[in-house]
């Protein structure tokens, strides 16, 4: 059974794919539920794909290919009673690619906030959209997050990944005051000792297992695939961003 908002997400991708020929973008999704996050989307896509619901394609800002209409009479179909790892990995090349997509995501939102500063930071263009400065602090927070999470599936087996509300901690972490620099350093340096950890890995270990505590089953391959495409689309939510401030201030 899927949880109430997992099947408006999904009946908001059948609506879309009616009227429009294609599947949403993440963002679109995002838009669509209030979403902060591209996380908070792809955690709801990944345990939609469990199900056999949805395709996560490789590439293209439009990733979800729909592989059928969802039957609540029905359980969702596994090979195993544990349930099978939704992500599988198709080849060392496609492994090589999403390290490399991981370890740019720092530089991806260096580039994306070059130049922005004073009122720019702290521009928010909808009571429920957040500013650069939190979108920065999110993501230092999140990155530090996932590296405990990356050492539990690693380590432990089949830890309980425990979610976050991410919502709360940008308000109880005082995220309007925190200094850009230093988040974005943050970010970086974690990012980058991720990749270490990641990057030697044997290809049995992509495979292993933890118990997210909303979405279920995730592998490791699964993490690295959630948080490669992280900062790509927080990247396009600051691009956003920037040019409503520049309108913004161009009506000024």
């Amino acid at each position: 059974m899927l949880t109430t908002r997992q099947q408006s997400i999904y009946d908001f991708i059948l609506d879309y794919r009616r009227h429009n020929g294609c599947t949403p973008s993440i963002p679109e999704i995002q838009r669509e539920f209030g979403i902060r996050s591209p996380n908070g989307v792809s955690g709801h896509l990944l345990a939609l794909q469990a199900k056999g619901l949805i395709r996560r394609a490789k590439r293209g800002s439009r990733k979800i290919d729909v592989t059928g209409p969802f039957d609540s009479r029905k359980s969702p179909v596994h090979s195993s009673p544990h349930g099978d790892p939704p992500c599988r990995l198709e080849s060392m090349s496609e492994l090589a690619e999403l390290l490399e997509r991981f370890r740019r995501g720092a530089e991806l939102i260096a580039v994306a906030i070059t130049g922005a500063a004073g009122a720019e930071l702290d521009y928010s263009p909808a009571p429920n959209r957040w500013s650069i400065r939190q979108i920065l602090c999110h993501l230092a927070d999140s990155e530090i997050v996932v590296a405990d999470r990356f050492r539990r599936i690693i380590a432990e087996e089949n830890p309980t990944i425990i979610s976050y509300d991410q919502d709360a901690w940008a308000r109880n972490l005082d995220y309007n005051r925190r200094k850009i620099s230093q988040a974005l350093e943050t970010f970086r340096r974690t990012r980058a000792e991720n990749y270490e950890l990641l990057k030697p890995l044997p290809p049995e270990t992509w495979e292993r297992i933890g118990t997210h505590s909303e979405h279920g089953k995730i592998t490791l391959l699964d993490l690295l695939r959630i948080y490669a495409e992280h900062p790509e689309g927080h990247s396009l939510q600051l691009r956003e961003i920037r040019e409503q401030y520049k309108a913004f201030k161009a009506r000024s």
